[in-house]
């Protein structure tokens, strides 16, 4: 069966066809109760789930990518932005946060810089002597610990937040 066909023979539209799709499902986007919840879980004054939180604020402001957020160094952070550099065309692009994240972020901060450590990026491991910059892997598993400490059903992970971004953007117009 020949299942190509040239423009001309479209007798419809091409936005009224209905494709298969072939590959698993999208991620599941964050609702906004969802990562109100979350944050609920996550206590702010002990330095890793503080850094938990940050995490999870930054994921839902931004809409990067975890190895993009993982990506960002100290020493590129200016007051509520920061320039990336997208993993998938490696183009550097502007992301900013609310007020709300550059308070916590400034928090915190604080306690890394109480670390005394070289590394350069700015979410590395309480964990680890010496430290070291926390892996995608590492992300993946503070969420899913968060998401299942705050009952949430649904799969949520890093990349959820971007479509929840994505679905926030759209919805605001």
């Amino acid at each position: 069966i020949n299942y190509l066909v040239s423009v001309e023979e479209l007798k419809f539209p091409i936005h009224l066809f209905r494709v298969k799709m072939e590959r698993s499902k999208s991620h599941h986007p964050v609702t906004e109760e969802e990562y109100q919840a979350m944050l609920a879980v996550l206590p702010s004054n002990e330095p890793i789930p503080l850094q938990r939180r940050l995490l999870l604020m930054m994921l839902h402001d931004t809409g990067v990518r975890g190895g993009e957020l993982l990506s960002i160094k100290v020493a590129d952070l200016k007051p509520r932005e920061t320039v990336i550099m997208n993993e998938k065309n490696k183009r550097s692009r502007l992301i900013s946060w609310s007020k709300e994240t550059e308070e916590l972020l400034q928090f915190y901060l604080h306690l890394r810089i109480g670390l005394q450590t070289d590394e350069p990026w700015l979410f590395v491991s309480f964990k680890w002597k010496p430290t070291r910059i926390l892996s995608v892997r590492q992300l993946e598993r503070i969420v899913y610990e968060i998401k299942t400490k705050a009952k949430i059903e649904t799969p949520v992970r890093p990349h959820s937040f971007r479509h929840g971004f994505v679905h926030r953007q759209l919805d605001e117009g």
